[in-house]
């Protein structure tokens, strides 16, 4: 029982700061991007991208929390919180190394997503431990 409460608690958490981060990138990239410390310039193609970019966090978020309302997508939640959080925590730091460091805002965001990463990962081990979640091969 433990271990459904430890992969709820985390697919909510993270399926619900995907999904705002999402919406904030979709809807006020402006505001969104202005936290961070930066301003989005005026291009339709930059705007594009993030837009496609936001939609897609949006989208993940909301199966990470149709993990926690429908029992039998848990395992497919943990698989797009896993990669959607190494991608992030990983792209992160290959901007780091490439592009040097980048404002305090970003280095915040980049150590709640490693945090929720870590989350990630032990809510996976609980739901293996509890039960076999079921692979595509």
């Amino acid at each position: 029982m433990k271990n459904l409460r430890l992969v709820q608690l985390t697919l909510i958490t993270a399926g619900a700061l995907t999904g705002v981060i999402g919406l904030g990138i979709l809807l006020i990239p402006d505001a969104f991007y202005a936290s961070y410390g930066f301003m989005v310039p005026e291009s339709a193609s930059l705007r594009s991208e993030l837009k496609s970019l936001g939609t897609l966090l949006l989208l993940a978020g909301c199966l990470m929390l149709a993990g926690v309302v429908k029992p039998s997508l848990q395992g497919t939640a943990l698989v797009v919180a896993s990669m959607t959080y190494i991608a992030l925590v990983a792209g992160r730091l290959l901007g780091l190394m490439i592009d040097g460091t980048p404002s305090t805002g970003i280095l915040a965001a980049w150590a709640v997503e490693a945090a929720l990463l870590v989350l990630i990962s032990f809510a996976g081990a609980a739901a293996r431990a509890r039960k076999p979640i079921p692979t595509l091969v």
